[in-house]
């Protein structure tokens, strides 16, 4: 198992000991306007859910789950998260996360084809959603698009993690109210969409916003199991995605216990 920090992704997510400086002060820049543009886009508003370890494992393992919006096309959101996980007591008495070890998932096309099946290969791919991945990318090395099987920069990752800064979320105490990993597997399952999954209703919607601008009346295909437009409509991706991981915690709960606060839309 590769152990790597989210720091030490962001200044050299391969490991290797001849990357150029240059080349994280060149990610950092280009990311960072991006990260700014989408923002202003967004108008700040990410929804994001927190899970953890409860009881006398607490500060063992952190997982943050985000929407993060399409640079392309509006209204289209990818699902992505980072694990934080602990090895030894000594960071579990830490008050950040700085110090944790980081897994990730993304089922932004670019994460799919180019960079998950060198993370599956250093077991930096989060366990609990590895099912959501496109089985042909984690078994079929990337030969054109990542020929180094090199574990590089992600832009929804490094977008991750620029928001995790710019709201104080390497912070423990910033997770006071997050849910537990019970409730955290059954959100898993239910909402994240597979990778396949997603490109299709990126594709599909890509096309009826570009129909809809054009003024034509785009034909839903009788054949196609859901249609473009109830694919525009799913592209939205479980708005109301808060609200139901309050629900699964209290069901997952046998006795009564405070309900779980919204965290995310900031």
């Amino acid at each position: 198992m590769n152990k790597i920090t989210f720091d030490e992704y962001i200044n050299n997510p391969t490991g290797a000991r001849n990357r150029m400086v240059g080349e994280s002060n060149m990610a950092r820049n280009m990311y960072l306007g991006r990260y700014n543009n989408m923002m202003l886009r967004c108008a700040g508003r990410i929804n994001y859910l927190l899970f953890r370890s409860k009881g006398q494992d607490s500060d063992k393992r952190f997982v943050i789950y985000l929407q993060l919006p399409s640079e392309k096309t509006e209204r289209l959101f990818y699902d992505v998260a980072i694990e934080f996980t602990a090895i030894d007591d000594v960071k579990k008495k830490i008050n950040h996360l700085y110090d944790y070890n980081v897994r990730f998932f993304s089922n932004d096309p670019n994460f799919i084809y180019t960079y998950a099946y060198a993370f599956k290969q250093k077991d930096l791919l989060i366990p609990e959603l590895i099912s959501k991945i496109s089985p042909k990318a984690l078994k079929q090395a990337p030969h054109h698009t990542n020929p180094n099987q090199s574990a590089g920069y992600v832009k929804s990752i490094y977008f991750a993690y620029l928001f995790m800064k710019s709201k104080g979320l390497f912070n423990k105490l910033m997770w006071a109210n997050a849910a537990s990993l019970q409730a955290m597997k059954q959100f898993f399952s239910q909402s994240v969409m597979t990778s396949d999954k997603k490109l299709t209703y990126a594709q599909q919607y890509a096309q009826l916003m570009k129909a809809k601008k054009l003024g034509d009346k785009t034909k839903i295909d009788p054949n196609d199991e859901r249609g473009l437009e109830k694919a525009a409509k799913a592209a939205e991706h479980r708005t109301t995605m808060i609200k139901k991981v309050a629900k699964v915690e209290q069901s997952l709960q046998t006795k009564k216990i405070q309900k779980i606060k919204p965290i995310g839309r900031r």
